[in-house]
């Protein structure tokens, strides 16, 4: 739990450049719960972007600080990750006139 709260910490301390991260990627939208499930504990990863291969390559080669302490992060505790299928996904972009996506 500990190295959970330093990623967490980490990343808030670092938005902006986790900003020009998500940008570079590509992607739309990040958003990481926290499922405690007994002694055990899940990161729900939930992430929104046009072109998943383009954002992991981006993420592969970055040097950004940002992307090191991440790759480290994964590297050390997760264990697996499971890509699901998205069924609906609504996008209410309230700073703009239509919608992107």
């Amino acid at each position: 739990m500990r190295a959970i709260k330093e990623w967490e910490t980490f990343l808030k301390t670092h938005k902006n450049d986790v900003m020009h991260t998500l940008k570079a990627e590509g992607v739309l939208l990040e958003s990481v719960f926290l499922e405690k499930s007994g002694a055990d504990n899940y990161l729900i990863y939930i992430m929104a972007c046009p072109d998943f291969e383009h954002a992991r390559e981006t993420a592969k080669e970055s040097k950004n600080i940002v992307d090191e302490f991440h790759k480290k992060f994964k590297q050390d505790w997760w264990e697996d990750s499971e890509e699901l299928e998205p069924l609906i996904f609504f996008y209410n972009d309230q700073s703009s006139q239509g919608t992107k996506i």
